[in-house]
């Protein structure tokens, strides 16, 4: 038994120093090496010293286990190197100043609200709420915001006849040709619903009065259709001199 030892340590020996030899023309792959070894140790070994097939396995798992370890430990090693490259220190941190701390504390908590502004400013501009309006756009809701089908908030507004509402949106950012899936613009949903006062300030604004929907029908031909004089008669005024 103490050969099967001797002989487990003279393995583990050799296949460290080979692994951290230098190559030399000579030089035998690991592989080779445990195999020339073994069978010379086999070769000089007294016949009695023969391993059973448990030994055997004893031994090659000692040899797994030892070469397992140290590629652990070689792996802890790169990762700690790494974790403190990527680390910054104390000193490279910034230090902000208290009005730069109250500055960054307020963005994050307005990225934090932001869908919860944006759902309630949904629902006053549904409901022609002007101050819950007002009140949700100075909080930096999302103004461009639409629920189902690309009908935004302003698609909305226009459709109410919710002259402020429109007007508030329009000077917060939000987009006055704005497309429904169906190529519906918010100048169609004023027109569909004869809201004159928000047809003459969306066109003031850039409303597209030739933008066709997907039934081919652009806010005129709507009017038309729904027999809307007032709105019908700005369109051919507008037509006539645009």
């Amino acid at each position: 038994m103490e050969n099967y030892k001797q002989y487990i340590h003279l393995m583990i020996n050799i296949q460290r120093v080979n692994d951290t030899v230098v190559t030399h023309p000579l030089t035998l792959p690991s592989p080779l090496w445990l195999v020339a070894i073994s069978l010379l140790y086999l070769i000089t070994s007294p016949l009695h010293a023969n391993p059973s097939m448990q030994e055997w396995e004893r031994m090659l798992n000692q040899l797994s286990k030892s070469d397992s370890h140290l590629v652990r430990q070689e792996q802890k090693k790169k990762d700690a190197l790494e974790k403190e490259e990527s680390e910054p220190t104390k000193k490279e941190k910034k230090k902000l100043s208290p009005e730069e701390q109250a500055r960054k504390d307020h963005e994050k908590d307005l990225i934090k609200n932001h869908k919860k502004y944006t759902r309630a400013l949904y629902k006053a501009v549904k409901k022609s709420d002007i101050e819950n309006v007002r009140k949700y756009i100075l909080k930096r809701a999302d103004v461009n915001y639409a629920k189902k089908k690309g009908v935004s908030l302003l698609h909305i507004a226009a459709a109410n006849g919710d002259l402020i509402s429109v007007r508030m949106l329009v000077a917060n950012g939000a987009d006055v040709n704005a497309e429904t899936t169906k190529q519906w613009s918010p100048l169609h949903h004023a027109a569909r619903f004869g809201n004159l006062e928000v047809v003459r300030f969306l066109m003031s604004k850039g409303g597209n009065l030739y933008l066709a929907n997907s039934d081919g029908k652009n806010p005129y031909a709507l009017a038309k259709q729904l027999k809307h004089d007032e709105v019908i008669n700005f369109f051919q005024i507008w037509r006539k001199y645009h």
